[in-house]
């Protein structure tokens, strides 16, 4: 068989994948496609290895300077090109009827997670009235058969999963304390104060963030009072006064009363992921978690 041959015979090849090899193409880099779609390198990465694989030849050549495509790689590429076109200029006269969410949505998150998925629940129970949500850990979530769970939310790095994948947002971190803490020990002026204050923090971990680090390093371990690898029971000691800690902005700024204690730097952000069986457009449960989460993280 040539190679155009194969590249008319994709009846068994994934759109996704070839989408992926689309816009990979045309921006060159693993990194802008992934910002583009909204999604992590390494799921690119899979779905390339798995088309090339699919079609038994290279698509891409891997290079200093990103990925070049190859000349069958160009050749496909260009049809998926054309295709994904033919979509978009379709996809405005469709007017199909998309089914309303219902049923049980399982969703598994981080402990800390739990706060700010729930403040979308209540409206989205009531404007679906035959949509109920089972909420795990992803701790419980590791001793269940990953497609029992639909949802799969995630802070720092995604998932090292071939599901469907996708960064809900990207959001700052910064230090806050509570009014208790601030009315006993004052607010901190600048590092040079951080001496005489108590701060509670995460031990080391596989998910440790940039905003973990710099805290090792500007404050004192006598001063770290407390420490738990759980970011819940840091936040938790943070609300109870008990010292300054570090927090994600989307959940520390909903939660009564704390007090943001220095401008969050460039390099503290980090990501929230959702994972899913079925992707959000075949799913109406999971869009319909995924669009109210998004909105929210945005306000």
């Amino acid at each position: 068989m040539t190679n155009s041959d194969q590249i008319h015979d994709l009846q068994h090849l994934d759109w996704s994948d070839l989408r992926t090899a689309y816009l990979v193409g045309e921006m060159q880099t693993l990194t802008r496609a992934a910002r583009r779609l909204g999604v992590h390198r390494s799921t690119l990465m899979r779905q390339i290895t798995s088309l090339e694989k699919a079609l038994g030849l290279k698509v891409f050549e891997r290079g200093l300077k990103g990925y070049k495509p190859t000349p069958f790689g160009k050749e496909l590429i260009d049809l998926a090109g054309e295709a994904a076109r033919r979509f978009e200029q379709l996809t405005p006269n469709t007017s199909r009827a998309k089914p309303s969410p219902a049923g049980v949505l399982k969703i598994a998150a981080p402990p800390e997670l739990s706060y700010l998925i729930s403040s979308v629940l209540p409206k989205l129970s009531g404007k679906f009235p035959t949509l109920w949500f089972s909420f795990m850990t992803l701790q419980d979530y590791k001793s269940t058969k990953p497609e029992d769970v639909d949802l799969v939310f995630s802070v720092g790095d995604s998932a090292s999963t071939n599901a469907p994948t996708v960064c809900l947002a990207t959001v700052p971190q910064s230090l806050f304390a509570s009014p208790k803490y601030l009315r006993s020990f004052g607010v901190p002026r600048a590092i040079a104060d951080y001496s005489n204050h108590k701060f509670v923090h995460r031990f080391s971990s596989d998910d440790a963030t940039r905003i973990d680090a710099w805290l090792n390093k500007a404050v004192s371990a006598e001063n770290i009072i407390f420490r738990s690898k759980s970011r819940l029971a840091v936040y938790s000691a943070i609300e109870n006064g008990l010292g300054i800690g570090a927090c994600l902005e989307p959940i520390a700024l909903r939660k009564k009363g704390l007090v943001q204690i220095c401008d969050p730097q460039d390099d503290w952000k980090t990501s929230i992921w959702a994972t899913f069986k079925s992707a959000p457009e075949r799913d109406p449960r999971t869009h319909a978690v995924i669009s109210a989460l998004e909105k929210r993280l945005r306000t």
